[in-house]
């Protein structure tokens, strides 16, 4: 997503995506494991158990993909020193985008090289994805504790940029 140009943009990006910042995901793994060791009986028909159940766990803030990728790159430019960039530019129709990608990974492999962009990922990048934390908060208490642009923050001031 760094590497993305920031001119162009494949849809309208309207789509909403939702992360899981990985101390996030941990705090919900203990929770679950304290609510099992715990003294609520461990039957799976117990709605306050989470025996035998799935849940959700996110950092619930889904926000459309074309805010999170801007939202990455002036977080890219504060960690580098720079001046958060104009994310402007012209979008291009997902149906259009998908068969450019289609010519351009299908071109990439006949060269023998790795397309820059695969319909997975454009398909990733435009697909729904956001999910509902309630039953694993109303159940084991989960609330995430750090915010979604925090943990990038954290994640990128960690990351060697000079590579």
């Amino acid at each position: 997503l760094l590497s993305a140009p920031r001119g162009i943009h494949l849809g309208r990006g309207e789509n909403l995506y939702d992360f899981t910042y990985a101390p996030n995901l941990a705090l919900a793994h203990v929770l679950a494991a304290q609510n099992l060791l715990g003294d609520i009986p461990p039957e799976t028909s117990n709605p306050a158990s989470t025996a035998g159940k799935p849940f959700f766990v996110t950092n619930a803030e889904p926000l459309p993909f074309s805010a999170f990728q801007a939202l990455l790159w002036r977080i890219e430019d504060s960690c580098k020193g720079r001046e958060p960039a104009a994310v402007g530019g012209i979008t291009i129709p997902l149906q259009l985008a998908r068969g450019l990608t289609w010519v351009t990974e299908k071109g990439a492999r006949i060269v023998g090289r790795e397309p820059a962009l695969t319909l997975k990922n454009l398909c990733d990048a435009s697909a729904q994805r956001w999910f509902d934390n309630s039953a694993a908060e109303r159940v084991f208490g989960y609330v995430p504790t750090t915010s979604l642009q925090k943990g990038l923050e954290d994640v990128m001031a960690d990351w060697n940029f000079a590579n």
